[in-house]
């Protein structure tokens, strides 16, 4: 019955029903002491989706400014519980860990939920992403970060000086 699924199909199956069973005491275990880079990425990702607050001490001690798919993981689930620490890294290594802009846009928007003021200039640069999604947590982010009203905007650029003004007028 598997012959008709390819290899990264069954990936993700095997992924989605790790989540689904959401047991979180044998993956830290695996989590903690892989075979493997690639056991921790994927038991990293499914314990971020699992999401349970549990984590917050597993995936606090193991964080560091390395720039893979594995810390991305634990870092957004700190970013994702206000975790300043987290917030910092992934600011100073804004869009560096690998993952697409859809799964990116999930991170910016936790910069904006904190009002973390330091992601403000990348937030800015990432207004004209070809990544719509990218587009839209940055906005919704500056938008969190300096209270409203906002105006609507006519363009890209009409938003980007209007935020780079409200930014200068701060520092």
């Amino acid at each position: 019955q598997y012959e008709k699924y390819g290899i990264e199909d069954m990936q993700y199956k095997i992924r989605d029903e790790l989540i689904r069973r959401k047991n979180i005491d044998e993956l830290i275990p695996t989590f903690e002491k892989p075979i493997d880079a690639y056991q921790q990425e994927v038991v990293a990702q499914v314990l971020f989706y699992i999401g349970d607050d549990k984590l917050h001490s597993i995936f606090k001690k193991f964080i560091s400014g390395e720039k893979s798919k594995t810390m991305y993981f634990c870092l957004n689930f700190l970013a994702k519980r206000g975790d300043v620490q987290a917030l910092k890294i992934l600011n100073d290594n804004y869009f560096k860990y690998g993952v697409s802009s859809v799964q990116w846009a999930d991170t910016v928007q936790w910069f904006g939920k904190y009002k973390y003021k330091p992601s403000i200039p990348n937030l800015i640069n990432s207004l004209d992403a070809a990544s719509l999604n990218l587009v839209g947590a940055a906005q919704y982010s500056l938008e969190q970060i300096f209270d409203g009203p906002h105006p609507k905007f006519k363009s890209i650029s009409d938003m980007k000086n209007y935020f780079n003004k409200l930014y200068k007028e701060q520092h």
